[in-house]
């Protein structure tokens, strides 16, 4: 209960106290208790790889549904290709969470070549596959893409300009300008990102 306490202060305090009437009784409330020692010997880095794993799948699905725009509601069949034994286990542990939280149909790609309509994204040694041609327009998505790479760049260019030009970096305040760079990288962060979620539709076959 101590260690859960910093995540669920008004709970664990209340078993706390509900505890000490079956026991011994409390001197104290939980948020006073001695922090434990030695939690190093509860570490079982083995079960921080694999949920570290599992994170990485759900975050890897979940960026590239919000980059191509695949309605949330939408189940999207998750295919592993390249999967070993190790992964293939993990996958089966873990695949009701997966599927809850990426909103997936989690599985293993038993061939070499991923079924048409589908993209592919790396973890580790293994590659997820997702087929999406069949939950999204992907003509139409590919360009809304363009169309924001578009205004992205004009965006980009009006901000450079502005920043290469001597007379309003030497009139305006220096937080103006450093505002208008963060603006600068924003832009730039964000085309990379749309530039990078077009560069995988391309690939849709």
């Amino acid at each position: 209960m101590i260690l859960l306490h910093p995540f669920m202060p008004f709970v664990t305090e209340q078993l706390w106290g509900l505890t000490g009437e079956w026991g011994s009784p409390r001197t104290h409330m939980l948020i006073h208790a001695e922090w434990p020692r030695d939690l190093d010997d509860l570490a079982d880095p083995a079960a921080q790889a694999e949920m570290g794993w599992v994170i990485g799948v759900i975050a890897a699905v979940r960026s590239v549904r919000a980059e191509l725009n695949v309605p949330a509601g939408a189940k999207v069949p998750l295919l592993l290709r390249d999967a070993d034994s190790a992964v293939a286990a993990r996958l089966e542990r873990h695949s009701q969470a997966i599927a809850r939280l990426a909103r997936v149909e989690p599985g293993l790609l038993d061939t070499a070549e991923p079924p048409a309509g589908a993209v592919q994204e790396a973890l580790d040694d293994t590659v997820l596959v997702l087929p999406i041609a069949d939950v999204i327009d992907v003509a139409a998505e590919k360009a809304r893409l363009e169309k924001t790479l578009g205004k992205l760049d004009g965006e980009i260019r009006k901000l450079s300009g502005k920043l290469k030009n001597e007379k309003f970096i030497g009139k305006a305040p220096a937080h103006i300008v450093e505002k208008e760079r963060e603006k600068l990288s924003e832009q730039e962060a964000a085309r990379a990102k749309v530039a990078e979620a077009l560069a995988r539709l391309k690939k849709v076959a």
